[in-house]
């Protein structure tokens, strides 16, 4: 077995278009019985679903790490009968998909309802005999197949007494997920094959900035593992001496350490060290997904590092000509605005003629304790200029690069009333139904934010004294998938209008614990396994700390428990 598992993937990666079988087993998610004799009664933490002719049983199975499009190629839903009545013929039980959705905790006889052809499909997928204790098995294929290609919403199954008479005599008893015994809990076992042949989006706004006389970092947008949508797998990041074509880019240095791809719309960076003084450097960027399909080349931008022994940007910014010659007086820059208390604000610029910013070393700067700021610097000679602003709050969330006029006066560039937007953040990106999103960030104090949620005026939220801002959202009535949040700030007299935060994505998926997820492709499986692994190895703390799922500050076997929990084998 080991041997075909070989071949297999090892044309899986030799073509990328190949399209191959996949099995998973999926524990279910939600299961109870339900009781006409108790109609409003709720059963959903028993141990067993007790069935008889006035007793159904429910069951649901989160099967969305099954890719959209894929061919199901068969789909068993399997009950162990821990318990058979005493009577010798057996007992018929039908698989009737269900038509509306329901909750384990609150689902009873009358909530959502009992009514064939409403509430449940009033045919069965299949209907199965049972005689003994032990396993059994119904054919869903058909049901799982419309749950995947869209055609039918997944609400998984009532299992029905389908022909006999009423007696204690023939119930059965089937094992729900809260078992003790872990082989008699619900099981879904489905086989299908799909072909993702499409890689991920082109990264366009490779950046360089910070050049010190060994460093330079490296910034751009996370793309999507198909188009610009989704997480990728890695990135390939290489640097030269000389411009970065498609046909030399394998030849290149190759950089390692680079951060692992989070959620399409995500701003990533990493340090480059060990490079050589006043030399320029290329850099480009590539992609993969988990096939692997592989981006293009990224655009390639240069910039030099400094004089030996400077240890930050002296010259030769990235395309930009002149600015430490040329002659001409020396111009200044001023800027001021409003920020938030205890951030931190960088002064961007590139020249007309080039296209990278670089940061502004300042002569003088100050944030107060309300957040305006002022900065000022003296020693621009010879091209124009583009300036933008960088903000980072107290807990090291980023505005991104906001742009805004600095008018050229003789020989003075000056900005005047610069609001920034404020930054916004998630409890957690990766969220399950029964989760509450906690979106929050800081502004101006007593500024108003408005959010916006998936483009259209969610709510407006005031900043306390501190610019701490925060929002709870109810997720239920959201669709599963990526949503996204922007917002931006107001000042008190409605005078004043920031421009909107860069966009946020979190995701909605059908998973029991999303914090496992540690790719955010909406499943847990071997990837997620190797990231775990990685982390729980590392000496970089901050790097182990992300595997602290019970967020209790430590990790430990409690952790490693949660994890193995989750993963689909």
């Amino acid at each position: 077995m080991q041997r075909y598992f070989f071949i297999i993937l090892f044309l899986a990666f030799l073509s990328p278009s190949f399209a191959f079988a996949d099995t998973e087993i999926f524990v279910s998610s939600n299961d109870a019985h339900i009781k006409s004799g108790s109609p409003n009664a709720n059963f959903g933490s028993d141990v067993v679903m007790n069935l008889v002719n006035t007793r159904d049983g429910v069951v649901r199975f989160d099967i969305s790490s099954i890719p959209i499009g894929s061919t199901i190629t068969s789909a068993t839903l399997t009950l162990a009968a821990t318990s058979v009545g005493n009577d010798t013929v057996g007992k018929s039980y039908g698989s009737h998909r269900i038509l509306v959705d329901w909750a384990e905790g609150t689902v009873t006889w009358n909530t959502p309802g009992s009514t064939a052809g409403t509430h449940f499909v009033s045919t069965t997928t299949e209907t199965v005999t049972v005689t003994a204790t032990g396993s059994y098995n119904w054919n869903v294929t058909s049901d799982v197949a419309d749950f995947v290609s869209g055609n039918a919403t997944n609400y998984g199954w009532r299992v029905i007494w389908s022909s006999n008479t009423s007696g204690t005599n023939k119930r059965v008893d089937f094992g729900t997920k809260e078992n003790i015994t872990s082989d008699n809990r619900p099981v879904l076992s489905v086989t299908y094959t799909s072909s993702d042949t499409t890689a991920p989006a082109v990264v366009s706004d490779l950046a360089l900035s910070s050049p010190s006389d060994s460093a330079i970092t490296v910034s751009w947008t996370a793309p999507g593992d198909d188009g610009s949508t989704g997480t990728a797998t890695s990135y390939d990041l290489r640097y030269s001496t000389s411009a970065i074509t498609f046909g030399n880019f394998d030849s290149a240095t190759t950089v390692t350490g680079e951060p692992t791809p989070s959620v399409a719309g995500t701003s990533e960076s990493k340090v480059v060290s060990g490079l050589s003084a006043e030399t320029t450097y290329y850099f480009a960027l590539k992609t993969s997904d988990e096939v692997p399909n592989i981006s293009d080349i990224s655009n390639v931008p240069g910039l030099a590092t400094t004089v030996a022994g400077s240890g930050g940007e002296e010259s030769g910014e990235g395309g930009d000509v002149g600015e430490s010659g040329g002659g001409g007086t020396p111009r200044r820059a001023v800027f001021s605005g409003q920020a938030y208390p205890e951030s931190k604000i960088e002064i961007l610029r590139r020249s007309m003629l080039g296209e990278i910013y670089v940061q502004s070393p300042e002569e003088n700067f100050n944030i107060d304790a309300h957040g305006s700021f002022t900065f000022s610097y003296t020693g621009l000679i010879g091209d124009d200029y583009f300036f933008a602003l960088r903000a980072k709050d107290k807990d090291g969330q980023s505005t991104g690069i906001v742009a805004f006029n600095a008018p050229l006066q003789g020989d003075l560039f000056e900005a005047k009333n610069i609001l920034v937007s404020p930054t916004v953040s998630f409890n957690k990106s990766a969220l399950s139904k029964n989760d509450v999103l906690k979106v929050h960030g800081y502004a101006d104090p007593n500024y108003m934010i408005e959010l916006l949620l998936d483009g259209s005026r969610r709510e407006d939220v005031k900043a306390d004294s501190s610019g701490y801002w925060s929002s709870d959202i109810d997720i239920t009535y959201l669709s599963y998938g990526e949503h996204t949040v922007r917002v931006r700030q107001i000042s008190p007299d409605g005078g004043t209008v920031s421009s909107f935060s860069p966009t946020r994505i979190f995701k909605i998926l059908q998973l029991i614990i999303p914090e496992t997820d540690l790719n955010g492709d909406g499943v847990v499986d071997i990837r997620d396994w190797s990231i775990f692994i990685f982390r729980w190895g590392s000496e970089d703390m901050s790097l182990r700390i992300k595997n602290d799922l019970n967020n209790d500050g430590e990790i430990n076997v409690f952790d490693f428990s949660i994890f193995l929990q989750s993963i689909k084998i």
